[in-house]
């Protein structure tokens, strides 16, 4: 199931949401295009995304035209009732969320899910298609989440996979990680930015959302508080999925507790920050924040990295109290903090489903909604698109450096040439970060039959590889891409490639991101990015050689802190001797009880600290407490260090 916009917000919204921030991640060093192609060209990170000029927000003022008042409307309005409302504050009102004018009047009149608050702020509230595809006028009073379960639309044992406990889960919903790992899961530990997927409930619920309720539940699939196998496997499915979604960014999609620090921003120099998706099977609060059962998530518009009040403007919300498959879920979340990253809907004139396009083809747009596996970021490079947002381009931070907060791309691994081939590929496998990114590896000398495959993501990949093997004169002796279809219908086929040949003397591997065809029938490379595993055989050179967890670190020392304050201990460690094959990316410090030298079951765990660091002031409870340290790559965990002799924090 997908997001569909079915309901008309518009004058009888009752939904009050409080400001929120739309602090815009496109403000950059602007370049003109060539002579005649309309284009604009942002630098980033040695690297270049062009939109229509059409899309700058060439009539925003440098400074607001007026001061709005905090409660500019006495609830959230969308439509032509939120037009005119504004009246002539339409434009500050733009302006301070970042569009034009005339943007801003489009998208109010087009998509009603959006809305204006009472402080001038934007908001989405996302919804999905009413069993039978009847739609949904949002006047019915049986609309509300906490309405008669018989009204249900998965209440039907045939519609819903969740309905019946005794169900099993399909194979794309197997958990592929042990059970103990489901909240620890890292997509890139150590990454300054943090999407939080949080399933575990909350009492941390932002100021600026109605709802009077002091908590949120967890996600559940049943009635039982522990987290089922079942939901377990659920969990990892949506981190798989959303990981992939976010893979060209340095940023780390986590389902592990990063804490306060990780996430909140305090001002303009702090630069580490992110935000939080809440999963959660709550219906009052659900009831509370949405206007219909179908709502499957809200959030604020451009709040990533605003400065002021981040944590009143958190969290973005997913509900599942209705909808619960790990499809829906992780569409979900990836909808919802591209919101926050100040994306729009993409959508198609003339289409049947306002406000959100299905795509066409397996192809769906993140931010539209429909049943295509092959769901990537776009551009809106479709004929008929009502939204030309370059989706990577606004969320990356185009002046690394400046204050302005988004997103930034991950660091190449491999060039693009032969002459620049890198020698291995990084445990965590390669990455394809931009539609101009292609990556070269040198295999060593081969000889006799050579056979190389690249794999994308294990599900639903966003990236569709060609593969070629290359001669060291850059002769192509091989070439694969075959044609992506719907597979499963949660992951397409034909997305990996393999080239096998008879081949003697020095190859080299070459993976790039392709598309299928014209981006109205099919896709085209924009949003083919995505992780890859590379495997070789034939070969004697790094592709393929085996890599690693690191060695364990070293404790050094561990002493109590200073007099006063604070109870503490300090830790000093070194890097482990060896890194496995592939660059450590943080460490985690493990705190344990003891009772002269036996270990009490009583043990604590930091969060994961960054990879330059080898010193760390824990505040600790008091008793005797002896530490280990974990080193972390994309592999894994090392195993711990040797335990630190027990010491008393003071």
């Amino acid at each position: 199931m997908h997001l569909r916009n079915v309901v008309p917000v518009g004058a009888l919204l009752s939904l009050v949401l409080g400001p929120l921030a739309a602090a815009s991640t496109t403000a950059a060093t602007e370049s003109p295009g060539s002579p005649g192609t309309g284009t604009t060209t942002y630098a980033a990170s040695g690297w270049s995304l062009e939109r229509p000029a059409a899309e700058r927000p060439a009539d925003l003022p440098e400074v607001l035209p007026e001061v709005l008042p905090d409660r500019l409307l006495t609830r959230a309005v969308g439509g032509r009732a939120a037009l005119l409302a504004l009246g002539d504050r339409l434009g500050a009102v733009a302006a301070l969320n970042g569009r034009t004018t005339g943007r801003l009047r489009h998208l109010l009149l087009s998509d009603a899910t959006l809305v204006v608050t009472p402080s001038g702020r934007l908001a989405y509230e996302d919804r999905i298609a009413a069993a039978g595809g009847t739609g949904d006028d949002g006047d019915d009073p049986g609309d509300d989440p906490g309405d008669d379960p018989g009204d249900d639309p998965g209440d039907d044992p045939g519609d819903d996979p969740g309905d019946e406990p005794g169900d099993e889960p399909p194979p794309t919903e197997e958990a592929v990680f042990p059970t103990s790992e489901t909240f620890r899961l890292h997509s890139r530990p150590g990454a300054e930015r943090t999407i939080h997927l949080d399933f575990d409930g909350t009492t941390d619920i932002g100021s600026r959302w109605n709802t009077a309720a002091p908590a949120a539940a967890p996600f559940s699939l049943d009635d039982d508080p522990a987290f089922s196998h079942r939901e377990h496997a659920t969990i990892q499915q949506v981190w798989l999925r959303v990981a992939e979604d976010f893979a060209p960014f340095d940023v780390d999609v986590t389902t592990e507790d990063p804490g306060r620090a990780a996430l909140a921003r305090n001002g303009t120099d702090d630069r580490v920050f992110g935000t939080r998706a809440q999963v959660t099977s709550d219906v009052p609060v659900q009831g509370d924040l949405c206007s219909s059962r179908y709502c499957t998530g809200v959030a604020f518009v451009g709040v990533f990295d605003e400065p002021e009040e981040h944590e009143a403007l958190q969290p973005a919300w997913v509900f599942t109290a209705y909808y619960n498959d790990a499809t829906t879920i992780a569409t979900t979340v990836s909808h919802e903090v591209g919101h926050t990253l100040g994306l729009d809907h993409d959508d198609k004139a003339d289409d049947d489903v306002q406000g959100y396009y299905p795509g066409h083809a397996n192809w769906t747009p993140l931010m539209g909604s429909g049943p295509g596996p092959v769901s990537q970021w776009s551009n809106g490079a479709f004929e008929g698109s009502r939204n030309t947002q370059d989706d990577l381009a606004l969320m990356i931070d185009r002046d690394p450096d400046t204050s302005a907060g988004g997103l930034s791309l991950v660091p190449d691994e491999a060039g693009a040439t032969i002459a620049s081939a890198a020698s291995f590929v990084p445990v965590s496998g390669g990455l394809i970060t931009h539609r101009h990114d292609v990556d070269v590896y040198a295999l060593g000398t081969c000889s006799g039959e050579v056979t190389v495959r690249a794999a994308p993501a294990r599900v639903s990949p966003n990236l569709d590889i060609e593969l070629q093997v290359r001669d060291a004169s850059g002769a192509v002796l091989g070439r694969d891409d075959p044609p992506s279809t719907r597979g499963d219908g949660v992951t397409a086929d034909g997305m990996g490639a393999t080239v096998s040949l008879q081949a003697e003397g020095e190859l080299y591997a070459r993976v790039d991101g392709v598309g299928t065809g014209d981006p109205t029938t099919a896709y085209d490379d924009y949003g083919s990015l995505g992780r890859y595993t590379l495997s070789v055989s034939g070969c004697d050179g790094g592709a393929g050689t085996a890599t690693t967890v690191p060695d364990s670190p070293t404790v050094k020392k561990a002493k109590p802190g200073r007099k006063g304050g604070r109870r503490t201990a300090k830790l000093v460690w070194r890097a482990p001797a060896t890194d496995g094959g592939a660059p450590v990316t943080g460490y985690v410090v493990l705190a344990h009880k003891m009772r002269g030298s036996e270990q009490l079951a009583r043990s604590k765990g930091s969060k994961v600290l960054r990879p330059g660091r080898t010193r760390k002031v824990l505040r600790m409870p008091k008793g005797r407490w002896a530490f280990q340290v974990v080193a972390l790559n994309d592999l894994g965990r090392s195993e711990p260090s040797k335990r630190s002799r027990a010491i008393r924090p003071r």
